[in-house]
């Protein structure tokens, strides 16, 4: 018989009658029979221990999102001040970069060591390239035309007389279109109030009117109205050559060839920086001249110009070199 529990029976049919029957109280306490095998807790204490962790878990996700928020806002406004910061900054820049532009090209345009490529006018090349053309081949075809006047046949110095005569066109026409040019930007500068010399610019807009008048005067030099120069270096030509009656001027070639030659003058003074040309020179050298093909070798007294050396206003360094007869 078992020792937590003892039973005696009651009747022949071997049934247990309940006055007869003694239960002996378990040793331990009854364990509910849901996973007893794995002492789990009872199913009311897992439910609410999931609940709990359920809502810790969105407490700590919603802290996490507005952790998160918080940050994301912050970044944001960071970017905002770093673009109008840059915005800043890219605005000074340009402003300066277009500051350092004007002061560049203001300089350039005085010193004149540069070509300013950026106008219409003449490039400093190309007028060149003229100013060589002009003594070789428009030169030559009025040259030719002059043997078409009866009275400077009959001179014995027909060749020289006629050379001196297509020099002295190119330097009447150079002074003219000087003194010309220093009469129009008189008056303009006495028109507007201001002067010519930086030394005295009151303001930065008196440099800025004689910077804008100086290129505009290099720029248009191509379309500039010469007919007034022509017709004063006509002019001073029959002064110059009473003997001929002025009836050289009339020659196609030779007109052809003073309307180029103050054409020409016209742009040499008006460059940026001015250029100029020399023909007074006593004696000769190898910097400033070529011989024409008459010359004495051995001699360096310049006897006659044949052409114009073409020169720099300012640093009077040598653009083109000058013919000469030694």
């Amino acid at each position: 018989m078992a020792a937590s529990k003892e039973i005696i029976a009651g009747n022949v049919y071997g049934q247990p009658s309940k006055s007869n029957i003694k239960i002996r109280s378990p040793s331990r306490p009854v364990v509910s029979t849901i996973d007893r095998n794995h002492g789990a807790k009872p199913r009311e204490v897992v439910q609410g221990w999931r609940v709990r962790e359920s809502s810790i878990v969105m407490d700590v996700k919603s802290e996490e999102i507005q952790r998160l928020e918080n940050e994301v806002r912050r970044l944001t406004e960071s970017l905002s001040k770093a673009e109008s910061t840059i915005k800043k900054l890219m605005k000074r820049d340009k402003e300066m970069s277009e500051r350092l532009s004007d002061e560049l090209q203001r300089h350039v345009k005085q010193s004149g060591k540069f070509e300013n490529l950026g106008h219409s006018g003449l490039r400093l090349n190309h007028l060149i390239e003229r100013f060589e053309m002009l003594y070789s081949q428009g030169r030559m075809d009025a040259l030719d035309e002059l043997d078409e006047i009866q009275q400077l046949r009959k001179m014995k110095k027909r060749e020289e007389i006629k050379s001196r005569i297509m020099v002295g066109v190119m330097i009447a026409s150079f002074r003219i279109c000087n003194d010309y040019t220093k009469l129009l930007r008189q008056s303009v500068w006495k028109l507007l109030g201001v002067t010519s010399s930086p030394s005295q610019y009151t303001t930065k807009a008196d440099g800025d009117i004689v910077s804008h008048i100086n290129e505009y005067l290099q720029t248009t030099a191509e379309n500039f109205n010469i007919e007034k120069i022509v017709k004063d270096v006509e002019d001073q030509l029959r002064e110059m050559l009473p003997e001929f009656d002025g009836s050289f001027t009339s020659k196609p070639h030779m007109a052809s060839y003073i309307c180029e030659c103050v054409r020409l003058s016209w742009a040499i003074v008006n460059q940026v920086s001015p250029l100029e040309i020399e023909y007074t020179s006593e004696r000769y050298s190898n910097v400033m001249h070529r011989r024409f093909h008459t010359s004495d070798e051995k001699s360096h007294w310049i006897k006659q110009y044949v052409w114009p050396t073409l020169v720099n206003a300012k640093d009077k360094n040598i653009i083109s070199k000058g013919v000469i007869i030694t």
